[in-house]
């Protein structure tokens, strides 16, 4: 059938399950979305996402050479990065297609948090080249799974809210990444710490996407059941 449109000619009990089918489908509103833990579990681990991501953007270049390597090949890094984002927004889309947008997301987070942890001890060019490509495979990874993730436990009701409402986490977390990534260099000279920091706070969208519930017929608010 088109999409939208009701099977005709039904009657009877036939009929109400299909409505009932429809209404499932439908989802729920905004507000009962943010009454949801799913909600703002989904918010702080893109947040965190964002935060690590935008400390790469921003002072990747920087930090390479402060470990002598020459600012147009450490340019490259970025390009690289840019690469592997395609290979792994395809990659993954078809991987969570088969095996679940969840576990897809805790592989890209995983995965990240471990690249941070990699390139915060980098210190040759092939260190560097290895983290771009790999990040840029997680970081291109998790994007456009979060809308999915979105349809998936709130409906397609007020899915444009809810993923506007998931995005502004997400800039809240690339501002105060790329921030606080140049405060801590200006503190101890160095963006080891920052880094780290960055892959810490990856483990952490790991464990959040991890208690994440759903998908479920119902979703379970923090106070009482959302209908």
């Amino acid at each position: 059938l088109p999409y939208g449109e009701s099977p005709r000619g039904q009657s009877g009990a036939g009929a109400t399950v299909s409505e009932e089918s429809k209404k499932e489908e439908e989802g729920i509103s905004i507000g009962q979305a943010m009454r949801t833990r799913s909600l703002w579990l989904l918010v702080v681990a893109g947040g965190l996402g964002a935060l690590a991501s935008n400390m790469v953007f921003v002072h990747l270049v920087a930090y390479a050479t402060d470990v002598n390597i020459p600012a147009t090949v450490a340019a490259s890094f970025i390009s690289v990065i840019g690469i592997f984002n395609i290979i792994g927004k395809l990659g993954m889309g078809f991987f969570s297609d088969r095996y679940g947008i969840k576990l897809a997301l805790i592989i890209c987070f995983g995965l990240g948090a471990a690249m941070m942890f990699w390139v915060s001890q980098a210190s040759t060019l092939w260190m560097f080249y290895l983290f771009a490509s790999l990040f840029g495979f997680a970081y291109a990874g998790w994007i456009p799974l979060f809308p999915a993730m979105a349809a998936q436990l709130f409906g397609l009701k007020s899915m444009s809210a809810v993923v506007g409402f998931q995005t502004a986490g997400n800039n809240l977390g690339g501002a105060a990444g790329a921030f606080f990534a140049g405060y801590i260099f200006d503190v101890t000279e160095s963006y080891k710490l920052a880094f780290i920091l960055a892959g810490v706070l990856l483990v952490l969208a790991v464990l959040l996407n991890l208690i994440i519930k759903g998908p479920q017929k119902k979703v379970y608010a923090v106070f009482g059941e959302v209908p």
